[in-house]
């Protein structure tokens, strides 16, 4: 999906998709978050997708270290046997720092969603398909901002734009009710459903 229409006229994001990926791949996933564009990290893919999915579990700065599992440690650690380096390797300073920068960045970690792959085939807590549409779902406030632009709305104009707010409002649930729908994913319309309610 482009940044384009659906349904109606809103603004639709794109959506990284990382599995596995090499040590470029993290570049990759920060120049995604730094347009805005929400990724969706395939943990337990390997490589920089699993290694930027563990960093999503570091405590942020000023959180207690004990509230998570993952470590500074944890992760250099990850690093080095994924992509069988050591410390002192280039590449390790790259996907270490560039891991750091991204997840420590509120604006892009709140456009990282995990996905953890369920090995054991009992069934995760959502597909993968899912996982992507609900990414597809959380589209940046940015996207809207363009497209209120597109629609020549007047941004100094207070009832224009509370107008303008109120419609993309309804047209963002109509939007997520309607790819649901066609994405044949019911329960993420119950979900959306009782989210108004």
């Amino acid at each position: 999906l482009s940044l384009g229409t659906f349904g109606s006229e809103s603004p639709i994001s794109t959506v990284l998709l990382s599995i596995q990926g090499g040590p470029g791949t993290v570049n990759t996933i920060k120049a995604s978050l730094e347009q805005g564009t929400p990724v969706v990290l395939v943990n337990g893919s390997g490589k920089s997708s699993t290694a930027m999915a563990y960093a999503m579990g570091l405590p942020l700065p000023g959180e207690r270290a004990d509230n998570s599992e993952c470590t500074i440690e944890g992760l250099r650690q990850l690093i080095m046997n994924e992509f069988q380096i050591s410390e002192t390797h280039p590449i390790f300073k790259k996907v270490f720092d560039t891991c750091i920068e991204c997840v420590t960045n509120e604006k892009y970690r709140s456009l990282i969603h995990v996905y953890t792959v369920d090995y054991s085939g009992e069934g995760g807590e959502y597909s993968l398909d899912v996982a992507i549409l609900n990414a597809v779902l959380a589209h940046d406030s940015e996207q809207w901002n363009e497209w209120n632009s597109r629609m020549n709305i007047d941004t100094n104009d207070s009832n224009a734009l509370v107008k303008a707010r109120t419609r993309q409002r309804d047209l963002s649930r109509a939007l997520r009710l309607e790819m649901a729908l066609m994405w044949n994913r019911i329960e993420v319309v119950r979900a959306e459903v009782s989210s108004y309610c």
